[in-house]
């Protein structure tokens, strides 16, 4: 057995290494089948390709952070690549959680030359009233500053 291992290494240096060179390793690895962002979610830790249309571009949530959407569920996408709202890309990244949210971390880019699927179009703003808050959301505090769109909430 040790005869046959130092044979192939023996082979591998003459031919310049092209036995097990990055190339032919690479070649030889098949690119992941893409699938739909619900079952991606649900394979932590794991490498996987997605599709779909950015719902907020890279940046405008967050450094770094952006989201993409397809027919069954949105994710956020951990990227310094640019991702423009309303476009379709292809994703290579691993599925990651942090602070309770699911993300991808990217690897690989494409923009998705097919027609996107996903129509993406921004909300407009409405505005609330103060008293309407409680409608849209829980909280218990005090409200000790509201400066612009925000509010302060201190505890009681």
């Amino acid at each position: 057995m040790k005869k046959l291992g130092l044979l192939l290494i023996l082979v591998s240096i003459v031919m310049g290494g092209a036995l097990f060179s990055p190339a032919r390793v690479a070649a030889a690895t098949p690119t992941p089948q893409i699938i739909d962002i619900a079952d991606a979610k649900e394979r932590m830790d794991e490498d996987v390709r997605i599709r779909g249309g950015v719902t907020a571009a890279t940046n405008e949530l967050g450094l770094n952070i952006a989201y993409l959407q397809d027919a069954t569920a949105g994710i956020r996408v951990k990227t310094e690549q640019t991702l423009v709202r309303g476009k379709c890309y292809v994703l290579e990244g691993k599925i990651k959680e942090a602070w309770g949210e699911t993300y991808i971390e990217l690897k690989k880019l494409t923009e998705d030359i097919q027609e996107c699927s996903i129509k993406i179009s921004k909300i407009p703003p409405s505005e609330v009233d103060i008293g309407q808050l409680s409608s849209l959301a829980q909280v218990q505090g005090v409200v000790t500053r509201v400066s612009g769109g925000s509010i302060w909430i201190g505890e009681n």
